[in-house]
């Protein structure tokens, strides 16, 4: 039976966890001030029970941050350097994803993981494949959303495909979407999930 009544994430106040996880290629600079203006719209819209944690990929996955105060999200998030030349989406998802796993969960929280990304992969290696992070996403108690820059549909249209496997929402950022709007957009569309719950 259910323990508790029929809410939206918003108004039960359930603690939110998201981690961004920015391409630090070198392929990015170009979009850094929408990178910072996502992150901005984001942590405005966003309740008090929120945490942020920030990590970058290129060549490898790095937790950078587990605790950044929201005041202070777009900051950490102008002061990445964009100039590695590999780039393994993939084996980054799937690594951030082991990370958050090794992160205690607080209470009844949410989690959310944000790529962003121009979803151009180079990735010699190919330590983790398409298929296989796509088994992993379906199976995450962790919710993927995307945030695509540039023009490359073929790139976007996989990185979107990931997302919708999760139940995530998947935007592209340009000319008929703001950055930050973008990130005030997925901010507002969590908190109107519903959540309830149940005594086992």
């Amino acid at each position: 039976p259910a323990s508790g009544t029929l809410q939206t994430v918003r108004q039960a106040g359930f603690p939110v966890t998201w981690m961004l996880l920015v391409d630090n290629s070198n392929s990015m600079p170009p979009f850094r001030e929408e990178v910072v203006a996502f992150a901005e719209g984001l942590a405005a819209a966003c309740g008090e029970n929120t945490r942020f944690l920030l990590a970058t990929f290129g060549d490898a996955f790095t937790l950078t941050a587990e605790d950044v105060p929201a005041d202070q999200l777009a900051a950490e998030m102008a002061a990445i350097p964009m100039d590695e030349t590999v780039t393994r989406l993939h084996s980054s998802m799937d690594q951030a994803l082991d990370a958050f796993d090794a992160i205690p969960r607080q209470g009844e929280e949410l989690r959310g993981l944000i790529v962003l990304s121009d979803a151009v992969q180079y990735d010699p290696q190919a330590s983790v494949s398409y298929e296989e992070l796509l088994e992993r996403i379906n199976t995450s108690d962790v919710m993927l959303h995307s945030v695509g820059f540039g023009t490359d549909a073929a790139a976007l249209d996989s990185l979107a495909s990931l997302t919708d496997a999760s139940g995530g929402v998947h935007q592209v950022v340009g000319s008929g979407l703001p950055a930050a709007e973008a990130g005030a957009a997925l901010a507002e569309e969590t908190g109107r999930l519903y959540v309830t719950s149940f005594s086992l």
